[in-house]
């Protein structure tokens, strides 16, 4: 089963300005220091490939429940976590410098951190799935043994 993120447009908004001041600097580096024609197409290629990237990472995040892990794709960058490698899930609401830091595969406030055990420790990725019900169901029916912990609602 297949979850997609939830989209917070205030997030869109941050992450885009800031990318979007990023590129502009680079463009202007590029095109006003004189540069050797090789640095040049180089750091154009790496521009291109930053911006592509960084689409597919903000428009295409998903969530996969497979027979053996759960699958989390972010753009173009895939991370398979094995259902008996996870310990705990925890309802969040991320404030900005939680999600500024940490491995994530979000672009919502309102959220989930799944934690889950590795050779090296105890390791937490950041998700926020649209529908966070059907996904502590889904998660819960594949990991029997996981702790979900939820937020007190006042």
């Amino acid at each position: 089963m297949t979850f997609y993120t939830k989209r917070d447009s205030f997030l869109l908004v941050l992450f885009s300005s800031n990318s979007f001041l990023f590129v502009i600097s680079l463009i202007v580096v590029l095109t006003t220091v004189p540069f050797n024609q090789w640095f040049k197409w180089i750091g154009w290629g790496l521009l291109v490939g930053a911006l592509l990237s960084w689409l597919a990472a903000g428009w295409f995040i998903s969530y996969t429940f497979n027979k053996e892990s759960v699958l989390i794709r972010k753009g173009l960058f895939i991370k398979q976590i094995q259902y008996n490698q996870l310990i705990k899930a925890k309802e969040v609401y991320y404030r900005l410098p939680d999600l500024l830091t940490g491995e994530r595969a979000l672009s919502s406030k309102d959220g989930l951190a799944l934690y889950y055990q590795t050779k090296v420790g105890m390791k937490t990725i950041k998700l926020s799935p649209k529908d966070k019900v059907a996904f502590v169901i889904e998660l819960k029916k594949s990991v029997p043994k996981i702790e979900i912990e939820y937020l007190n609602k006042k």
